[in-house]
């Protein structure tokens, strides 16, 4: 696989962490998504120091990846909601 799928992966992982905290809808999911960013950022900040490559389009790949699973954890959380109430 090229480097595009390396950001997929980032991607993938990132919205896998953020789908399901966002469906729980627990008090403080905002805090905890800006964490996620956060710590996102750091890592690929620190890489360089430990022979590895901290790259932007890896932390833009994170961050969308966050941002995408926070949109579907929410978006399942209402719809099975209403479709529960309904039934």
């Amino acid at each position: 696989m090229g480097e595009g799928a390396d950001k997929l992966y980032h991607f993938i992982a990132y919205l896998s962490l953020a789908l399901p905290l966002a469906y729980a809808h627990p008090k403080y999911t905002r805090l905890y998504l800006l964490f996620m960013i956060l710590l996102s950022g750091s890592i690929e900040l620190i890489q360089p120091y430990v022979n590895r490559s901290g790259e932007w389009f890896d932390f833009l790949a994170n961050t969308l990846g966050i941002f995408s699973g926070f949109a579907i954890g929410r978006l399942s959380r209402r719809f099975i909601k209403n479709r529960t109430r309904v039934s």
